[in-house]
């Protein structure tokens, strides 16, 4: 991940967060190195994307979203505004089983008890793979985002 990325990805989230009135994020490092370990992962299994595991080695420790686009077509910023495109199905209120898979990405994106974001990119088949991860985590059922 390029500074220049990293700017680009702190700028699109801060963005879209911005709008609903919640507070920045800040770029951590350490989810940074926990990102790109997982997309070096999914590049390396046959760029099979998929979140992160409930236990186990590579067990999920935060908030995650994900994106794959044609490389040299998609950038980074393209992923947070992939995420940004779901708000138009949210409405408002909490979470629930039944918005979470259509609404997921957007509602981690606006999280207000969020604070901190770490991201990887790996490129496999002519593809990127943008994995983003996110602390404290958003998306539990039941509470609203914002």
């Amino acid at each position: 991940m390029t500074d220049g990325e990293v700017q680009q990805l702190l700028t699109e989230h801060n963005r879209v967060r911005s709008a609903v009135g919640v507070g920045p994020v800040i770029w951590s490092p350490d989810l940074a190195a926990y990102s790109q370990e997982w997309a070096d992962y999914l590049a390396d299994n046959q760029c099979h994307i998929k979140h992160r595991p409930a236990e186990g080695r590579w067990q999920g420790l935060y908030g995650e979203n994900l994106f794959t686009g044609t490389a040299g077509f998609y950038d980074v910023g393209d992923g947070v505004r992939a995420w940004e495109s779901e708000k138009q199905f949210f409405k408002g209120g909490a979470v629930t089983l039944a918005n979470v898979q259509q609404v997921g990405h957007y509602t981690q994106l606006v999280w207000r008890g969020t604070t901190q974001i770490g991201c990887g990119k790996a490129e496999c088949g002519g593809r990127i793979i943008l994995v983003c991860n996110y602390a404290p985590a958003g998306n539990v059922v039941d509470e609203a985002p914002y």
